[in-house]
Protein backbone atom coordinates (compact mmCIF):
# COMPACT_ATOMS: atom_id res chain seq x y z
CA UNK A 1 0.00 0.00 0.00
CA UNK A 2 1.39 3.53 -0.72
CA UNK A 3 0.79 6.40 1.39
CA UNK A 4 1.22 9.95 0.16
CA UNK A 5 2.41 11.74 3.42
CA UNK A 6 2.30 15.66 2.79
CA UNK A 7 2.09 18.51 5.40
CA UNK A 8 2.36 21.99 5.82
CA UNK A 9 0.87 23.59 2.74
CA UNK A 10 0.20 27.12 4.63
CA UNK A 11 -2.11 28.42 2.25
CA UNK A 12 -2.51 31.92 2.65
CA UNK A 13 -1.23 35.41 2.56
CA UNK A 14 2.79 36.18 2.35
CA UNK A 15 4.11 39.14 1.69
CA UNK A 16 5.76 39.46 -2.07
CA UNK A 17 5.41 40.65 -5.36
CA UNK A 18 1.98 41.13 -7.47
CA UNK A 19 1.97 40.29 -11.02
CA UNK A 20 -1.27 40.55 -12.89
CA UNK A 21 -3.23 40.60 -9.54
CA UNK A 22 -1.45 37.19 -8.52
CA UNK A 23 0.52 36.80 -5.66
CA UNK A 24 3.51 35.35 -6.87
CA UNK A 25 4.42 34.04 -3.26
CA UNK A 26 0.53 32.19 -3.24
CA UNK A 27 1.61 30.92 -6.59
CA UNK A 28 4.37 29.03 -5.72
CA UNK A 29 2.84 26.94 -2.65
CA UNK A 30 0.08 26.34 -5.33
CA UNK A 31 2.57 25.43 -8.46
CA UNK A 32 4.32 22.85 -5.56
CA UNK A 33 0.86 21.13 -4.46
CA UNK A 34 -0.28 20.99 -9.14
CA UNK A 35 3.28 19.19 -8.76
CA UNK A 36 2.43 16.56 -5.85
CA UNK A 37 -0.94 16.00 -7.15
CA UNK A 38 0.72 15.11 -11.07
CA UNK A 39 2.89 12.67 -9.08
CA UNK A 40 0.20 11.14 -6.99
CA UNK A 41 -1.50 10.23 -10.12
CA UNK A 42 1.27 9.31 -11.83
CA UNK A 43 2.73 6.88 -9.39
CA UNK A 44 -1.28 5.74 -8.70
CA UNK A 45 -1.05 5.97 -4.86
CA UNK A 46 -3.77 4.20 -2.46
CA UNK A 47 -4.02 7.01 -0.16
CA UNK A 48 -3.19 10.72 0.89
CA UNK A 49 -2.81 12.15 4.04
CA UNK A 50 -2.02 15.69 4.89
CA UNK A 51 -0.67 15.91 8.76
CA UNK A 52 -1.81 19.47 9.46
CA UNK A 53 -1.50 23.18 8.48
CA UNK A 54 -3.42 23.23 5.61
CA UNK A 55 -4.24 27.36 6.05
CA UNK A 56 -1.55 29.82 7.10
CA UNK A 57 -3.17 32.19 9.05
CA UNK A 58 -6.74 31.00 11.07
CA UNK A 59 -8.33 34.97 11.00
CA UNK A 60 -8.23 36.92 8.06
CA UNK A 61 -9.95 39.59 5.70
CA UNK A 62 -12.78 38.01 4.09
CA UNK A 63 -12.43 37.74 0.78
CA UNK A 64 -8.82 36.83 1.41
CA UNK A 65 -10.50 33.73 2.96
CA UNK A 66 -12.87 32.94 0.45
CA UNK A 67 -9.77 32.88 -1.62
CA UNK A 68 -7.83 30.70 0.40
CA UNK A 69 -10.62 28.16 0.79
CA UNK A 70 -11.44 27.79 -2.49
CA UNK A 71 -7.49 27.10 -3.22
CA UNK A 72 -7.77 24.44 -0.67
CA UNK A 73 -11.18 22.94 -1.47
CA UNK A 74 -10.03 22.66 -5.27
CA UNK A 75 -6.52 20.75 -4.39
CA UNK A 76 -8.92 18.69 -2.05
CA UNK A 77 -11.13 17.67 -4.65
CA UNK A 78 -8.14 16.87 -7.74
CA UNK A 79 -6.53 14.62 -4.94
CA UNK A 80 -9.92 12.71 -4.34
CA UNK A 81 -10.10 11.65 -7.85
CA UNK A 82 -6.78 10.00 -7.22
CA UNK A 83 -6.96 8.64 -4.15
CA UNK A 84 -8.78 8.85 -0.37
CA UNK A 85 -7.86 11.54 0.80
CA UNK A 86 -7.57 12.52 5.03
CA UNK A 87 -7.08 15.87 6.15
CA UNK A 88 -5.66 17.02 9.95
CA UNK A 89 -6.28 19.75 11.67
CA UNK A 90 -2.78 21.16 12.62
CA UNK A 91 -2.04 24.17 15.01
CA UNK A 92 -5.34 26.33 15.94
CA UNK A 93 -3.33 29.55 14.86
CA UNK A 94 -2.99 27.96 11.46
CA UNK A 95 -5.78 25.80 10.83
CA UNK A 96 -8.97 27.65 12.23
CA UNK A 97 -12.33 26.43 13.95
CA UNK A 98 -14.45 27.53 11.60
CA UNK A 99 -12.56 26.96 8.47
CA UNK A 100 -12.82 23.21 9.14
CA UNK A 101 -16.13 23.01 10.30
CA UNK A 102 -16.60 24.74 6.98
CA UNK A 103 -14.76 21.84 4.86
CA UNK A 104 -16.41 18.90 7.19
CA UNK A 105 -19.82 20.45 6.02
CA UNK A 106 -18.40 20.61 2.16
CA UNK A 107 -17.08 17.46 2.16
CA UNK A 108 -19.84 15.69 4.48
CA UNK A 109 -21.05 13.45 1.23
CA UNK A 110 -17.84 12.55 -0.33
CA UNK A 111 -16.25 9.21 0.63
CA UNK A 112 -13.14 9.85 -0.58
CA UNK A 113 -12.61 12.57 1.83
CA UNK A 114 -12.23 12.61 5.73
CA UNK A 115 -11.68 15.63 8.00
CA UNK A 116 -9.58 15.44 11.07
CA UNK A 117 -11.24 17.68 13.56
CA UNK A 118 -10.74 16.07 16.67
CA UNK A 119 -9.21 12.70 17.93
CA UNK A 120 -10.60 9.98 15.85
CA UNK A 121 -10.10 6.78 14.23
CA UNK A 122 -11.48 5.82 10.80
CA UNK A 123 -11.40 2.56 8.64
CA UNK A 124 -10.85 3.74 5.49
CA UNK A 125 -11.20 1.75 2.17
CA UNK A 126 -8.51 2.02 -0.70
CA UNK A 127 -7.91 0.00 -3.87
CA UNK A 128 -5.31 -2.07 -2.52
CA UNK A 129 -7.54 -2.64 0.84
CA UNK A 130 -9.17 -1.31 4.35
CA UNK A 131 -6.71 0.87 6.45
CA UNK A 132 -6.81 1.96 9.78
CA UNK A 133 -6.37 5.89 9.86
CA UNK A 134 -5.57 7.48 13.63
CA UNK A 135 -6.05 11.41 13.41
CA UNK A 136 -4.79 13.04 16.33
CA UNK A 137 -5.12 16.86 15.56
CA UNK A 138 -3.75 20.29 17.57
CA UNK A 139 -5.97 21.55 20.11
CA UNK A 140 -6.69 24.21 21.89
CA UNK A 141 -4.20 25.04 24.93
CA UNK A 142 -7.24 27.55 26.49
CA UNK A 143 -9.68 24.15 26.72
CA UNK A 144 -6.95 22.53 28.45
CA UNK A 145 -5.76 25.28 30.78
CA UNK A 146 -9.33 25.39 31.84
CA UNK A 147 -8.92 22.06 34.00
CA UNK A 148 -5.75 22.31 34.77
CA UNK A 149 -5.55 26.22 35.97
CA UNK A 150 -2.73 27.64 38.07
CA UNK A 151 0.29 25.40 36.35
CA UNK A 152 3.60 26.61 35.37
CA UNK A 153 4.22 26.42 31.82
CA UNK A 154 6.55 23.08 32.18
CA UNK A 155 3.63 21.62 34.47
CA UNK A 156 1.27 22.36 31.78
CA UNK A 157 3.73 21.11 28.83
CA UNK A 158 4.41 17.69 31.22
CA UNK A 159 -0.06 17.06 31.67
CA UNK A 160 -0.45 17.84 27.91
CA UNK A 161 2.53 15.42 27.14
CA UNK A 162 1.10 12.98 29.16
CA UNK A 163 -2.46 13.85 27.73
CA UNK A 164 -1.28 12.86 24.05
CA UNK A 165 0.01 9.69 24.95
CA UNK A 166 -3.06 8.28 26.71
CA UNK A 167 -5.31 9.49 23.49
CA UNK A 168 -2.72 7.54 21.20
CA UNK A 169 -2.92 4.96 23.28
CA UNK A 170 -6.54 4.98 22.77
CA UNK A 171 -6.45 5.74 19.19
CA UNK A 172 -4.85 2.55 18.56
CA UNK A 173 -6.78 0.50 20.62
CA UNK A 174 -9.31 1.39 18.40
CA UNK A 175 -8.11 0.40 15.56
CA UNK A 176 -8.89 -3.01 13.47
CA UNK A 177 -5.92 -5.10 13.88
CA UNK A 178 -6.86 -6.60 10.69
CA UNK A 179 -5.36 -4.00 8.92
CA UNK A 180 -2.55 -1.77 9.10
CA UNK A 181 -2.77 1.31 10.86
CA UNK A 182 -1.67 4.96 10.55
CA UNK A 183 -1.22 7.95 13.05
CA UNK A 184 -1.33 11.27 11.87
CA UNK A 185 -0.60 13.91 14.58
CA UNK A 186 0.60 17.67 14.58
CA UNK A 187 3.24 17.70 17.00
CA UNK A 188 6.87 18.19 17.88
CA UNK A 189 8.60 14.58 18.53
CA UNK A 190 11.50 13.97 21.28
CA UNK A 191 15.02 14.00 19.22
CA UNK A 192 13.52 15.36 15.94
CA UNK A 193 15.33 17.85 14.36
CA UNK A 194 13.91 21.94 13.40
CA UNK A 195 14.14 23.90 10.71
CA UNK A 196 17.62 25.87 12.42
CA UNK A 197 19.36 21.90 13.01
CA UNK A 198 18.08 22.28 16.71
CA UNK A 199 17.16 18.46 18.55
CA UNK A 200 13.97 19.13 20.38
CA UNK A 201 14.76 17.73 23.92
CA UNK A 202 13.60 19.80 26.49
CA UNK A 203 10.04 20.50 27.59
CA UNK A 204 9.29 24.21 26.33
CA UNK A 205 6.41 22.26 24.69
CA UNK A 206 4.25 19.63 24.73
CA UNK A 207 5.99 16.38 23.08
CA UNK A 208 5.18 12.98 21.51
CA UNK A 209 7.48 10.70 23.53
CA UNK A 210 9.65 7.78 21.56
CA UNK A 211 8.27 5.50 24.71
CA UNK A 212 4.85 6.29 23.15
CA UNK A 213 4.86 5.64 19.64
CA UNK A 214 6.90 2.46 20.37
CA UNK A 215 3.99 1.23 22.45
CA UNK A 216 1.17 2.24 20.20
CA UNK A 217 3.45 0.75 17.54
CA UNK A 218 1.57 2.19 14.28
CA UNK A 219 2.75 0.71 11.41
CA UNK A 220 3.56 4.12 9.93
CA UNK A 221 3.51 7.56 11.94
CA UNK A 222 2.88 10.48 9.94
CA UNK A 223 3.77 14.14 11.32
CA UNK A 224 3.44 17.82 10.30
CA UNK A 225 4.19 20.84 12.09
CA UNK A 226 8.16 20.42 11.84
CA UNK A 227 8.91 22.26 8.32
CA UNK A 228 12.38 20.37 8.34
CA UNK A 229 11.68 17.03 6.26
CA UNK A 230 13.01 13.33 8.06
CA UNK A 231 12.93 10.56 9.54
CA UNK A 232 12.90 10.96 13.55
CA UNK A 233 15.67 9.31 15.08
CA UNK A 234 14.65 6.13 17.91
CA UNK A 235 11.00 6.43 16.37
CA UNK A 236 9.58 3.45 14.78
CA UNK A 237 8.44 4.62 10.92
CA UNK A 238 7.87 7.91 11.89
CA UNK A 239 8.13 10.89 9.95
CA UNK A 240 7.85 14.61 9.16
CA UNK A 241 6.76 15.21 5.85
CA UNK A 242 8.35 18.87 6.04
CA UNK A 243 6.51 21.92 4.28
CA UNK A 244 5.25 21.69 0.59
CA UNK A 245 7.09 24.88 -0.11
CA UNK A 246 10.11 27.39 0.87
CA UNK A 247 8.25 29.83 3.20
CA UNK A 248 10.85 32.45 4.48
CA UNK A 249 14.58 32.60 4.77
CA UNK A 250 14.51 30.62 8.06
CA UNK A 251 13.62 27.32 5.36
CA UNK A 252 17.26 28.54 3.15
CA UNK A 253 19.39 25.72 1.71
CA UNK A 254 16.69 22.34 3.03
CA UNK A 255 14.41 20.30 0.53
CA UNK A 256 10.87 20.65 0.58
CA UNK A 257 8.14 18.38 -0.57
CA UNK A 258 6.39 14.95 0.42
CA UNK A 259 7.10 11.10 1.37
CA UNK A 260 5.58 8.40 -0.64
CA UNK A 261 5.52 5.71 1.99
CA UNK A 262 4.92 1.67 0.58
CA UNK A 263 4.04 -0.33 3.46
CA UNK A 264 4.41 -3.58 1.98
CA UNK A 265 8.10 -3.09 1.68
CA UNK A 266 8.83 -0.63 4.24
CA UNK A 267 10.30 1.88 1.81
CA UNK A 268 10.10 5.51 2.09
CA UNK A 269 10.80 8.30 -1.30
CA UNK A 270 11.04 11.65 -0.34
CA UNK A 271 10.04 13.62 -3.80
CA UNK A 272 11.26 17.29 -3.82
CA UNK A 273 8.98 19.96 -4.97
CA UNK A 274 9.77 22.39 -7.44
CA UNK A 275 9.89 25.43 -5.20
CA UNK A 276 11.69 28.54 -5.55
CA UNK A 277 15.14 28.84 -3.11
CA UNK A 278 15.61 31.76 -0.82
CA UNK A 279 19.31 32.78 -1.24
CA UNK A 280 21.34 35.36 1.36
CA UNK A 281 23.65 36.99 -0.06
CA UNK A 282 26.76 38.47 2.26
CA UNK A 283 28.90 41.17 1.32
CA UNK A 284 31.89 41.96 3.47
CA UNK A 285 33.89 45.36 3.39
CA UNK A 286 36.04 44.19 0.34
CA UNK A 287 32.77 43.49 -1.55
CA UNK A 288 31.24 46.87 -0.44
CA UNK A 289 34.29 48.75 -2.27
CA UNK A 290 34.65 46.32 -5.09
CA UNK A 291 30.38 46.75 -5.95
CA UNK A 292 30.88 50.96 -5.24
CA UNK A 293 33.65 51.12 -7.69
CA UNK A 294 31.74 48.39 -10.61
CA UNK A 295 28.74 48.79 -10.17
CA UNK A 296 27.73 45.06 -9.89
CA UNK A 297 27.78 41.97 -7.85
CA UNK A 298 30.28 39.32 -8.46
CA UNK A 299 27.86 36.54 -8.28
CA UNK A 300 26.69 34.88 -11.45
CA UNK A 301 23.43 36.08 -12.12
CA UNK A 302 22.77 32.01 -13.04
CA UNK A 303 22.97 31.43 -9.39
CA UNK A 304 19.87 33.94 -8.41
CA UNK A 305 17.75 33.41 -11.02
CA UNK A 306 14.50 32.27 -10.08
CA UNK A 307 15.68 32.27 -6.23
CA UNK A 308 14.23 34.72 -3.43
CA UNK A 309 17.13 37.15 -2.83
CA UNK A 310 18.46 39.26 0.50
CA UNK A 311 21.58 40.67 0.81
CA UNK A 312 22.67 41.11 4.17
CA UNK A 313 26.30 43.28 4.56
CA UNK A 314 28.70 45.02 6.86
CA UNK A 315 30.17 48.60 6.08
CA UNK A 316 31.89 51.25 7.05
CA UNK A 317 30.00 54.78 8.05
CA UNK A 318 31.95 55.83 4.97
CA UNK A 319 31.36 52.89 2.67
CA UNK A 320 27.59 53.43 3.46
CA UNK A 321 26.93 56.63 2.06
CA UNK A 322 28.49 56.09 -1.24
CA UNK A 323 26.63 52.32 -1.17
CA UNK A 324 23.71 52.63 -3.96
CA UNK A 325 21.26 50.45 -2.90
CA UNK A 326 19.56 50.98 -5.58
CA UNK A 327 21.88 49.63 -8.21
CA UNK A 328 22.26 46.96 -5.85
CA UNK A 329 18.84 45.72 -6.25
CA UNK A 330 18.45 46.09 -9.74
CA UNK A 331 21.29 43.66 -9.61
CA UNK A 332 19.62 41.10 -7.83
CA UNK A 333 16.41 41.87 -9.89
CA UNK A 334 14.54 38.79 -10.75
CA UNK A 335 10.82 38.20 -12.85
CA UNK A 336 9.35 38.85 -9.37
CA UNK A 337 10.27 42.10 -8.62
CA UNK A 338 8.38 43.39 -11.90
CA UNK A 339 5.40 42.81 -9.97
CA UNK A 340 6.43 45.21 -7.35
CA UNK A 341 7.46 47.86 -9.92
CA UNK A 342 3.73 47.43 -11.82
CA UNK A 343 1.67 47.61 -8.00
CA UNK A 344 3.62 50.17 -7.01
CA UNK A 345 3.34 52.44 -10.63
CA UNK A 346 -0.61 51.48 -10.19
CA UNK A 347 -0.85 53.23 -7.12
CA UNK A 348 1.34 55.77 -7.84
CA UNK A 349 -0.92 56.79 -11.18
CA UNK A 350 -4.02 56.07 -9.21
CA UNK A 351 -3.25 58.47 -6.32
CA UNK A 352 -2.11 61.21 -9.09
CA UNK A 353 -5.25 60.78 -11.26
CA UNK A 354 -7.27 61.44 -7.86
CA UNK A 355 -5.31 64.74 -7.04
CA UNK A 356 -6.04 65.67 -11.04
CA UNK A 357 -9.81 65.08 -10.36
CA UNK A 358 -9.63 67.02 -6.70
CA UNK A 359 -8.48 69.92 -8.62
CA UNK A 360 -11.09 69.74 -11.31
CA UNK A 361 -13.88 69.42 -8.95
CA UNK A 362 -12.38 72.22 -6.76
CA UNK A 363 -11.88 74.48 -10.10
CA UNK A 364 -15.63 73.28 -11.02
CA UNK A 365 -16.78 74.60 -7.84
Amino acid sequence: MKILHTADWHIGNFPGPVDNGVNLRGKDIYDCLNFMTSIAEERQVDIIIMSGDLFHQAKVWVDRGLDEITQAINIIKKLSLIAPVCILRGTPNHDGGKQFEMLEKIFKEDPNITIFNSPTTKIITTKSGKINIAGLPGFERGAFRSQFSGLSKKEENEKITKKLEEIIMSLKSDCNPDYKSVLTTHYTTYGSNTESGQTCFSQLEPLLLPKTLEKANFDLTALGHIHKPQQVPNCPNTFYSGAINALNFNDEGQDRGFWIHNLEDNTHEFIKTPYRQFLTIKMDNDEITRFNTEKKLSIDQKNISGKIIRVRYKATDEQDKIFNKAILKKSCMIREHFGYKKLFLKIYLQQLKAIFQKKILQKAT
